[in-house]
């Protein structure tokens, strides 16, 4: 809207560049009027604190680690909101969790292969 506030310093009448550039006067009087809500605001100092946390810590911390590191701070958070907290300012951990194959275990002893010297025969037909 500094385009609108540039015209109106021109002494342009509102309601006719506000119809100009198609931009409903609702839009307009909602976008002088606002103001911030307390959530907002905290996410703001959140996400400088989570950067900071995330930064002294070799960039390795994801968002369980930094609820405790917050928790510390007594800040008490979800898990959920500073993983979203996170995304919106590009942290993420350098680390990822092992990737285990499960295995089979077999309680009994395995039965001999009788057939295994058939595979040796050539096959006549």
């Amino acid at each position: 809207m500094p385009i609108v506030h540039s015209l109106l310093k021109q002494n342009f009448k509102l309601g006719i560049m506000l119809s100009l550039l198609k931009i409903p006067k609702s839009t307009y009087f909602d976008w002088i009027h606002y103001r911030e809500t307390a959530r907002q605001r905290e996410d703001h100092i959140l996400k400088v604190l989570l950067h900071d946390i995330w930064q002294n810590n070799y960039q390795t911390y994801g968002a369980p680690r930094l609820r405790l590191a917050l928790a510390d701070l007594n800040l008490y958070h979800g898990t959920n909101r500073i993983r979203c907290l996170m995304q919106g300012t590009g942290v993420s951990s350098i680390m990822s969790r092992r990737f285990n194959k499960p295995t089979t275990t077999v309680d009994y002893n395995q039965r001999p292969n009788r057939i295994k010297h058939l595979q040796k025969l050539p096959i006549l037909f």
